[in-house]
This record gives structure tokens, sequence and C-alpha cells, in this order.
């Protein structure tokens, strides 16, 4: 019987939308332009930002018991931020693919897609993204 036993992974994943910096964030909706990525780790949190060809993960200098997500929401360029629980286990966390085509315009959609473990084709926009979370998740908001 204790072979059939396969361990849960359970993760939070806070998501954070800001206007974006970029010249092709004038053609997304406003305030969803640029998208990163905060998730506790035991004792610390840590940030994942893609930025077209650059990549910033970081782990940033605050106590796991710290409310980061609620901190980073009340600064001026977060439009939006949530966060979405998920459970994996170990037979899903191998199928996924190293290899992930990343959309040469929002690389941040592509990377928080792939984190997920969203596989729709279709979501290129920050926005776009943000509509799905909402519609087929429960999502935490920051009060």
């Amino acid at each position: 019987m204790a072979d059939n036993f396969i361990p849960k992974v359970t993760r939070t994943y806070w998501i954070r939308w800001t206007a974006g910096e970029t010249y092709y964030t004038r053609f997304f909706k406003r305030g969803y332009g640029h998208l990163s990525l905060l998730i506790k780790e035991g004792d610390h949190w840590v940030s994942f930002d893609p930025r077209g060809k650059l990549f910033e993960w970081n782990i940033l200098p605050f106590k796991g018991s710290d409310d980061l997500p609620w901190a980073y929401s009340c600064q001026g360029n977060t439009t939006q931020i949530i966060g979405i629980t998920i459970t994996y286990d170990e037979e899903s966390l191998a199928g996924l693919s190293i290899f992930r085509p990343m959309a040469f315009f929002a690389p941040c959609v592509s990377f928080v897609k792939y984190c997920l473990g969203i596989r729709r084709w279709w979501i290129w926009t920050p926005y776009q993204l943000y509509k799905c979370l909402i519609k087929h998740n429960q999502v935490l908001r920051v009060e």
C-alpha cells in the first residue's frame, strides 16, 4: 500500500501586476503591462521578475511571517496582486517540460503560466492571464 502514496506539494503563488515600462505595453490594458511572482519558501520570500532578456530573482530580506503581498499592494505602481494556491503531486511535477516557447513580447506572462501549469496558448497579455485566473480559480485577495 505504501508504494501508491504520492507526496503532495502545496504552494501559494502571489502574482503582482504593474503598469510596465516597455514600448509594447502601450498595446496592453492600462495598468496591466507587466507581472511578477512572489513565493514564500520557508522563512523567506523569493521574487521572480522576468523582464525581456533579463530575468531577476531575489531572496528578499523579509521574514516568512511578514505580509509582503500587502506591502507590495501599497506601492504606487502595483495595479493588482492576487494569490493562487496550487497542490501538485510528484507525477505532475515530473510532467512539466523544460522547454516551453516564450512569447517574444510578454515573457512575463509565459513564465507565470509555466509556474502555474497553465497551458492555454491563447493567453498572451498580463490582463488576459488576470481574467483567466479570476474566472477559473479561487484567488486570495490582498486587503
